[in-house]
């Protein structure tokens, strides 16, 4: 009982995760906003009102980014079905999320400071929304990673799960 209600939440996040990302194609651009014709590349557009272009997207971004981190870290506590074993892990997993999520606000925030020709602030020779993605959400996707590893024994990799390899591999006269 309990793996089906894992796998509805889990069907759950992806189909809004899609109804999030169709919400954004729906929407109909904006006239008079994306520009002028690019003098080198036709097929691109340059300078235009950067906050009615992208202004009604960057909430409908936003969400499906929380979405996507929120779909990770369900499917890695998605291992831990376990209670005792996921009550261990379940405080990393969401602070690791909430880190993400800071970020990726970060990064919208700040984007959207710099909408309609206003300078971004200059970090570490970047404009700020691309530094706050190089120097915060790249590395914050470690947590993740440093959280499956020093779990994978109690929970993706059992003793127990070894041992029923050991035993299918002896019925099938075969080596793990």
């Amino acid at each position: 009982m309990r793996e089906t209600a894992w796998a509805i939440g889990l069907l759950g996040l992806v189909v809004a995760v899609a109804l999030t990302a169709s919400a954004a194609m729906l929407l109909e651009p904006v006239a008079h906003a994306a520009g002028v014709e690019h003098p080198r590349f036709a097929t691109m557009e340059a300078g235009g009102d950067a906050a009615a272009r992208h202004g009604r997207l960057a909430p409908i971004g936003l969400a499906v980014g929380t979405l996507l981190f929120v779909l990770l870290a369900a499917l890695m506590g998605f291992a831990y079905r376990d209670a005792d074993r996921l009550r261990f892990v379940a405080p990393w997993l969401i602070g690791a999320l909430l880190v993400h999520v800071a970020f990726l606000v970060l990064i919208f925030w700040t984007y959207r400071g710099t909408m309609n020709d206003r300078a971004p602030a200059i970090v570490a020779a970047f404009p700020a929304p691309t530094a706050w993605f190089l120097f915060g959400l790249l590395p914050a996707k470690f947590l993740f990673i440093i959280i499956f590893l020093a779990t994978f024994d109690r929970a993706y990799w059992r003793p127990q799960d070894e041992q029923r390899l050991h035993e299918l591999c002896r019925e099938g006269d075969a080596e793990p």
